[in-house]
């Protein structure tokens, strides 16, 4: 019998997968743990006021700063949510969201996509554009089949992933799956 449950854990969210209602949940992770070791260890402990300064200066692209702790996992939500509300792309798996604090996704089979094919339909179409973001754009969990046999992207939610998305919309939603 299979599980009402599943539970799985990326690096910005932890993902519940609700399988009688063929649903997934996103929800951000807010790393307190993570926040306090920073403190810790790049400021209180050597009480140096310039690194203390730096880990409260609010940036996202910097991985040990306040905004990165707290945020990473809502903004990821955020981007995602937004990006599909505005643009409706074809390559994307449609995800709603209620205050970027939930995102919810409709469940996907995950079919067995071939890592290194992957990257090579990917970066074929994309070129460089694919080191934006090597581990969303080149990770086939983050992929799933439709029923058309089309390639859709799970997990979005990212600055880099965005972009290569909006540069390379119209090639992306012609990749197909080869099935065998």
């Amino acid at each position: 019998m299979k599980p009402l449950l599943s539970f799985k854990k990326g690096s910005s969210r932890f993902i519940v997968l609700v399988h009688f209602a063929d649903i997934v949940i996103k929800f951000p992770i807010i790393s307190f743990c993570h926040l306090f070791k920073m403190l810790w260890l790049f400021g209180i402990k050597r009480y140096d006021k310039k690194v203390l300064g730096y880990f409260f200066k609010m940036g996202y692209r910097y991985d040990r700063t306040l905004r990165w702790c707290l945020c990473r996992g809502i903004l990821s939500n955020r981007y995602e949510s937004e990006y599909f509300r505005r643009n409706k792309n074809q390559f994307c798996w449609p995800t709603h969201s209620f205050l970027w604090i939930i995102n919810i996704q409709r469940k996907s089979d995950c079919n067995s996509i071939n890592k290194e094919w992957l990257e090579n339909k990917i970066k074929g179409i994309v070129g460089d554009d694919i080191y934006r973001d090597v581990h969303t754009l080149c990770n086939p969990e983050n992929f799933c089949i439709d029923s058309e046999n089309k390639i859709k992207i799970r997990d979005y939610g990212s600055k880099g992933v965005i972009g290569v998305l909006m540069k390379h919309e119209h090639l992306l939603c012609e990749l197909q799956a080869d099935l065998k």
